[in-house]
């Protein structure tokens, strides 16, 4: 009997992504509003699937740029939930950086509200 390996994957969310650290306010609101946490893991599995919500035209040509070119830019997307219409914003610094190193700091995503920029 053989059995046949699944081919790993070619996007690997944990090298180009990094840790994800949910601010103060976004874990406050996950527990005020049931359904925020639900929001939050769908529009990060969206943002490494490279859909970045509301951003403009312009914003999102330079987001698939530093994808495509592996630059090790920050990417940016940009969500309202819509029953308590607060924005999130998801920004991941030093995309792709992981690559190259096992330091932790080298990239990660934070979920924050605008104002905790």
């Amino acid at each position: 009997m053989t059995t046949t390996k699944k081919p790993k994957s070619t996007k690997d969310p944990k090298k180009f992504y990094g840790p994800v650290i949910l601010t103060i306010g976004i874990r406050s609101l996950m527990k005020k509003h049931d359904h925020f946490s639900i929001f939050c893991v769908d529009c990060f599995q969206k943002h490494t699937r490279n859909d970045f919500g509301e951003l403009c035209k312009d914003d999102r040509k330079l987001q698939m740029e530093i994808i495509k070119n592996k630059r090790e830019g920050n990417i940016w997307s940009v969500w309202t939930e819509p029953k308590t219409q607060i924005k999130v914003w998801i920004i991941t610094s030093g995309y792709g950086n992981g690559r190259y190193s096992s330091d932790p700091n080298c990239c990660y995503t934070t979920i924050m509200e605008p104002s905790e920029y």
